[in-house]
């Protein structure tokens, strides 16, 4: 179950502004992580440093990650199938044209990304998500945080003798 009762007030404010953007244009956002517990997070870590986790995505050393403090969450967004017409839907190749023409509508196009490449809906909420005040990469695409790596890991090192490193499954980006 995921758990967004534990999350800081500010970042489960940022979730739900990130979910009311998501469904005004046309995307699906999907939490599939909030806050962790220590216990799962060691699962994670564990699961990546033998080769049986999420391949791609990266999992911090427990005690690191800002999961564990109710500072990030994971969302994973889609175009809306239902609602929006996709590149390869109905609207065929005019809707190649549309999200050429007009790169402010990409987010309704299905690219046909996968793994590694990121998802213009992605993107787009990545990029809302900035103007929120959360931090998000590319490189984690589904990792939104209240703060950067840069200024959590060296703090965590510090104050707390945190062991920051991030392990990243070894077999390389999602199926």
């Amino acid at each position: 179950m995921i758990n967004l009762n534990l999350l800081d007030p500010w970042v489960k404010a940022r979730v739900k502004d990130l979910k009311n953007f998501a469904d005004r244009n046309l995307m699906t956002a999907n939490v599939s992580s909030g806050f962790r517990s220590s216990q799962e997070q060691w699962r994670l870590w564990n699961q990546c440093e033998t080769g049986a986790g999420v391949r791609g995505f990266p999992v911090k050393h427990p005690g690191c990650s800002q999961h564990e403090w109710g500072f990030a969450v994971d969302i994973e967004a889609r175009p809306d199938h239902v609602n929006a017409p996709t590149a390869m839907g109905q609207w065929g190749a005019a809707a190649f044209i549309l999200c050429a023409a007009f790169p402010d509508l990409a987010f309704l196009c299905d690219d046909g990304r996968s793994g590694a490449e990121l998802s213009n809906a992605q993107r787009t909420l990545g990029e809302e998500a900035r103007r929120l005040g959360l931090f998000w990469s590319g490189s984690d695409s589904v990792h939104y945080s209240a703060f950067p790596a840069s200024a959590w890991d060296p703090h965590m090192r510090r104050w707390w003798g945190a062991d920051c490193r991030t392990c990243t499954h070894p077999l390389g980006a999602p199926f």
